[in-house]
């Protein structure tokens, strides 16, 4: 996101919020970028670490912890829009996310999405059906 100098002073607590949850932002002077305002890759390693542990959460259940949410993956959740792709492991997880909160990598939409559209070029499933698969999500 681009933010002109005056703007960014103003508002640096709000936009560096932004930046931490994955933004980068560029400060511009007169139309030039004099800065960009990353995240830390360190603090995005741990969210990325988190995140693959919580796919443990699964298994976890299976061994009877008792998990806090569920990881649902890419992978798994585009079995649900393929009938000849569901098997046990992917019916479990759409039981647990029904009724458990979800945690999904930041970029999810984004794959979901593609996973779709790809298919859709395949002609494994219509217009009509990725749309309905992506906003049953």
């Amino acid at each position: 996101m681009k933010f002109r100098l005056p703007k960014a002073k103003a508002h640096l607590p709000q936009l560096l919020d932004d930046v931490e949850r994955g933004e980068t932002l560029v400060i511009t002077r007169h139309g030039r970028a004099i800065a960009r305002i990353m995240p830390e890759v360190d603090r995005r390693q741990e969210e990325v670490n988190k995140a693959i542990a919580s796919k443990e959460l699964l298994s976890a259940r299976d061994e009877g912890e008792s998990p806090v949410g569920v990881c649902a993956g890419p992978s798994i959740v585009a079995c649900w829009a393929f009938p000849d792709e569901q098997e046990l492991r992917t019916e479990a997880a759409l039981t647990r996310v029904r009724t458990e909160e979800a945690i999904v990598p930041r970029l999810w939409w984004f794959e979901v999405r593609n996973i779709l559209v790809v298919n859709e070029r395949r002609k494994r499933i219509t217009e009509s059906g990725a749309r309905s698969s992506f906003v049953r999500l």
